[in-house]
């Protein structure tokens, strides 16, 4: 199934979800611009997180830019392999940070399970369930047993498990300070450990989804609020979101994709990947 036909089966739900969810409420633009500032410093906190990584090799603003490119292919194009679509971007952008870049795409596709179970395990805890938060904790100890089983089993990446922990480590505190961010901005609709739950069910859906843009189907927790009578509320909230979340990188990649010589156009076919291996790095990109 092509993008365009996903993309339209995505714009499809939304009906379905307006109309099971008896309407979305609107969000003042008070809400709105918090959601905003949420989106931008998580993107400024993810590009940190990679520069943290590549640090000494790659520039701050550099780190950037990568961030930007990275997420837009996720959005525009969710069907080409973005991991593949990675490392050979990275690898010709940054020769001199060639030698981690197969460690830093693996520690931060590996780390992801156990950073949602953590959360997930917080958010019982939240609601006043110990015990089954304990088990939840668990089951997070095992997905980051699994990731370091993973990264020692993949012999193409450095084998340095100071890496892996600073990846996950790293990738926890942003997910958290997003959080955070956006129980504060949803505070006067949605309880705390609702917006939490919210949250996490989006980001998930966001980064697994096969939908570009992740239209329609982003928004499917909206359900579960219906369960606690805050279903139109939840809808309104994460139609927000998704636009805070999509709009400062699909603006900077106006910016982004020519410096790279790309645009959005070459991310929607697949021989991209190949085109990106071929090529050298632009001079002065």
């Amino acid at each position: 199934m092509s993008n365009f036909a996903l993309f339209v089966l995505g714009l499809l739900l939304l009906p379905a979800l307006l109309w099971f969810c008896q309407g979305a409420s609107l969000i003042s633009l008070a809400i709105a611009a918090k959601l905003l500032l949420a989106a931008m410093i998580g993107l400024l906190l993810r590009s940190v997180r990679r520069g943290l990584f590549f640090r000494g090799k790659i520039s701050w603003h550099r780190s950037f830019s990568y961030e930007v490119v990275v997420q837009v292919v996720q959005v525009l194009s969710p069907l080409l392999p973005k991991r593949a679509f990675e490392t050979a971007f990275l690898e010709r952008e940054s020769p001199e940070a060639v030698d981690t870049v197969a460690a830093w795409v693996q520690a931060r596709v590996s780390t992801v399970p156990a950073i949602i179970i953590m959360l997930f395990a917080l958010l019982l805890l939240i609601w006043g369930k110990p015990a089954l938060a304990l088990l939840v904790a668990i089951l997070a100890v095992v997905a980051l047993f699994w990731a370091v089983y993973q990264w020692h089993q993949n012999s193409d990446v450095e084998q340095s498990l100071y890496q892996l922990m600073m990846v996950g480590g790293t990738g926890l505190l942003v997910w958290s300070a997003e959080i955070a961010l956006f129980v504060w901005a949803t505070d006067q609709l949605l309880p705390g450990g609702e917006a939490m739950m919210l949250y996490l069910l989006f980001t998930g859906i966001f980064e697994l989804s096969i939908i570009p843009f992740a239209i329609g189907v982003a928004e499917l927790p909206a359900l579960l609020a219906t369960l606690s009578g805050h279903g139109m509320e939840a809808l309104g909230v994460l139609l927000a979101w998704h636009v805070m979340r999509l709009l400062p990188v699909l603006l900077f990649s106006f910016f982004y994709l020519p410096r790279y010589k790309m645009s959005f156009r070459d991310l929607m076919h697949i021989d991209i990947i190949a085109r990106v291996c071929q090529s050298q790095r632009p001079a002065g990109g």
